[in-house]
């Protein structure tokens, strides 16, 4: 295995992680909704850049879905069929919602 495959590999099985923590808390008798967003998003945005790893463009430090996502349409096309605005949204819970003055924010799994 390469080194740019094991770096892909260790996005994808930190975005299973995160994926599989999002369903644990789901199934919870009261499902933490900031937590279970929070991991939804880390999950989208680690698999984005899992994809740009494989494309070789560097995404850096960042937490913006939307511009994760921008970056990936300019590889494929592809990825415009995703729902980018609600993808977009997700953006949010990167680091906002870590933060006391958004306690009270209405949250809701759907």
């Amino acid at each position: 295995m390469t080194g740019k495959e094991d770096v892909i590999k260790r996005w994808i099985q930190k975005a299973e992680v995160d994926i599989k923590t999002a369903k644990i808390l789901i199934e919870s008798e009261e499902p933490p909704t900031e937590s279970i967003c929070f991991h939804a998003q880390q999950a989208v945005e680690k698999l984005l850049k899992a994809y740009l790893t494989y494309m070789d463009t560097r995404a850096g430090k960042t937490h913006d879905i939307a511009a994760l996502l921008e970056m990936c349409i300019e590889k494929d096309r592809e990825f415009e069929n995703l729902n980018t605005e609600k993808l977009g949204n997700l953006t949010f819970y990167a680091v906002d919602v870590r933060y006391p003055e958004t306690l009270g924010y209405a949250f809701r799994v759907e």
